[in-house]
């Protein structure tokens, strides 16, 4: 019997750093949660003072902000594509079109950061942007709006028509 129990292994601990305590271990988390905390703030802080404060207040209250570029208007999502509007002349007519590109950005850098980089690309070097991000799609208004038309929210119990 008492073979049999030393056959049994001991659970593995989680790994430690040398010589830190569990307790450690947590302040040592708890410090890095709060500088990753600081930097957010001071990304948002630069961001803001970069793009200015109707700008700022856009991204915060509808989720995005825009910056004018040469080939059109670009609107930078907190999530999500970057989108570029632009305008398309065929014959004599003006058609708006939305472009929906798709920038990767280090993930592991802070929001403020990630968003002031696109805003820069676009005002740096544009075209550079337009060439290295990955095409997604391309819409008009028109097509947005037969959208909604199409697809329109319903509740339940409602009948289509």
């Amino acid at each position: 019997m008492r073979e049999r129990l030393l056959d049994i292994q001991q659970p593995e601990l989680p790994p430690q750093r040398s010589g830190a305590s569990l307790c450690e271990q947590s302040v040592d988390s708890n410090k890095e949660k709060l500088q990753w905390e600081e930097s957010n703030r001071k990304a948002m802080k630069l961001l803001q003072d970069t793009i200015g404060n109707e700008q700022f207040i856009n991204l915060v209250a509808n989720g995005s902000f825009s910056v004018t570029g040469k080939h059109g208007v670009w609107e930078i999502p907190a999530q999500g594509l970057l989108r570029l509007k632009t305008e398309c002349v065929i014959g004599t007519k003006v058609r708006p079109l939305t472009w929906g590109l798709c920038v990767n950005v280090k993930k592991d850098m802070p929001e403020g950061d990630r968003l002031l980089a696109l805003y820069l690309s676009i005002i740096g070097d544009e075209d550079n942007l337009i060439k290295t991000a990955n095409f997604r799609n391309v819409s008009t208004e028109r097509e947005l709006e037969r959208e909604v038309v199409n697809y329109p929210i319903q509740s339940e119990g409602a009948v289509r028509g």
